[in-house]
């Protein structure tokens, strides 16, 4: 779980944020009408929710999905009782509901590469991927269907 949040944060900070900001300050710095600043920071802010996913709903919808289960997960270990039967099915439900979450992230994220040629994509693929477990996971699981 943690592996691909710091992975994801990472690329939102340093791929996505901080790259459009230095486009942004570049372009800020090259004019001096206010209307070409204006336009520049419209692109900066569409950019920022474009290479964030925002605006494709089942991508969106599976990263607050995997934010929810992460969420669920640091609430159900900071509580202080025992593990009990139903800490049990509720981790084991966390951990499933993650693992599918996680892998429909990683083939929503392998098909909006192949129709964008983004290298900070391609580099987040990179970094998730790179033990080839969620292509492998996808592989076994496309061909048991």
């Amino acid at each position: 779980m943690a592996f691909l949040i710091n992975n994801l944060q990472y690329y939102l900070q340093v791929d996505v944020i901080e790259s459009q900001f230095s486009i942004l300050c570049e372009k800020v710095n090259s004019v001096h009408d206010f209307e070409a600043i204006r336009l520049a920071h419209d692109h900066f802010l569409t950019s920022l929710l474009g290479h964030s996913f925002l605006f494709m709903k089942p991508m969106h919808h599976c990263l607050t999905e995997i934010l929810s289960l992460c969420t669920q997960f640091t609430q159900l270990m900071k509580q202080d009782a025992q593990l009990t039967d139903e800490h049990d099915q509720q981790l084991k439900h966390i951990q499933k509901t993650f693992q599918r979450q996680s892998g429909l992230l990683f083939t929503l994220l392998s098909g909006f590469r192949s129709q964008q040629s983004s290298p900070h994509l391609a580099q987040l693929l990179l970094r998730i991927d790179f033990n080839k477990v969620f292509s492998s996971a996808v592989a076994s699981h496309k061909d048991l269907q």
